[in-house]
């Protein structure tokens, strides 16, 4: 029953929506979920795995706890089955079907909004940062790790300025060290009313990874799972069914970037994931990569797909997307104090 609504119901949506570490760990794909959640603006199909009680979509997006994202999806269900146009559907009794649920629905949606999930850009352009508790003073190297790559950030573009916050701050990147000695580099998604954006990195975290996650945290996504990825990567068959490589909507129309420091390596992919490589280059994808590759510095890994040193100039295009101010702008006023944005 619960496959027959998620189904009926997406097709409604579809019809109305017109140098790294590369053996980075990736949960494995096992028990993936498809789920309907609210980002940037627009309801989106994602799918993710669930690890502990958390909702993992690429390897290391963090969309919410299991449950949150459940409940978001089944708000979202309702209320897309709320505004369908029953009498345009051409198949009778799918129309049937759905009229019979319109009937059993409340008049008033907005009280499932309270609940519901949104993920959205930051406001303002100054975004506050935090180290949690589990980092202590003892943390020096990954203090230094987190510190340069946030500097990192902010010496790239002068869209956004992340500063540093005072520890009673309720809405900031939040920097926090995950229990174990596994390797683990993850970060929520974009900005939440009320909530703080997790970032969970420890000291096997390489800077470049913490600059990578920093890009979740502001509401960068991976670039190699964009919808017109075909066009440049070619991933083998497991990968193309994985959870961990799905493809994923973006909020930005840069051009695909195969030097973006949001792309992962070739051979970042799960520990029970099958040998070698879980994509290769189409032509165009080579001609794209030879095309951009010249910007990227020479140091060993920096000139590889899925490289960990730099931000890419595509990759500053899609901050500017993202974040049209500039550097000083209040949320409040939208006065700024840098003249000039990046062209």
């Amino acid at each position: 029953m619960l496959r027959a609504l998620f189904s009926f119901a997406f097709g409604v949506f579809s019809s109305a929506a017109g140098a790294q570490e590369v053996n980075e760990p990736l949960p494995a794909d096992n028990g993936g979920y498809e789920v309907l959640a609210n980002l940037f603006g627009r309801t989106e199909l994602l799918r993710y795995v669930k690890v502990g009680n958390e909702a993992i979509m690429g390897g290391d997006i963090i969309l919410g706890t299991h449950s949150e994202m459940q409940t978001a999806n089944a708000i979202n269900l309702l209320r897309l089955i709320a505004e369908a146009d029953v009498g345009q559907m051409e198949d009778q009794t799918v129309a049937e079907y759905a009229g019979r649920l319109q009937s059993e629905l409340p008049a008033d949606m907005r009280p499932f909004a309270a609940v519901d999930k949104q993920t959205t850009v930051w406001p303002g352009t100054e975004i506050p940062y935090l180290f949690g508790s589990s980092i202590t003073e003892d943390d020096s190297t990954l203090r230094e790790l987190i510190e340069s790559a946030v500097q990192q950030w902010n010496d790239s573009q002068d869209r956004i300025e992340l500063v540093a916050a005072e520890d009673t701050a309720e809405e900031a990147v939040l920097f926090e060290k995950p229990s174990g000695t596994k390797r683990l580099c993850q970060a929520s998604l974009g900005y939440t009313e009320g909530q703080s954006t997790s970032v969970k990195v420890n000291d096997k975290c390489e800077k470049g990874s913490i600059v990578h996650e920093i890009g979740h945290a502001l509401g960068l996504m991976h670039e190699h799972q964009r919808p017109d990825r075909s066009t440049y990567i070619d991933p083998v068959d497991w990968a193309k069914e994985g959870n961990n490589y799905a493809v994923a909507p973006t909020q930005y129309q840069t051009a695909y970037d195969l030097c973006s420091i949001m792309h992962y390596h070739p051979l970042q992919k799960p520990d029970d994931s099958p040998a070698g490589e879980w994509f290769t280059l189409t032509e165009a994808g080579q001609k794209s990569f030879d095309a951009c590759k010249g910007d990227l510095p020479t140091e060993n890994g920096c000139q590889e797909v899925g490289q960990r040193c730099v931000l890419s100039s595509v990759d500053l295009s899609a901050v500017a997307e993202l974040y049209p101010g500039v550097k000083g702008e209040s949320k409040e006023t939208g006065e700024g104090t840098v003249a000039d944005a990046p062209k």
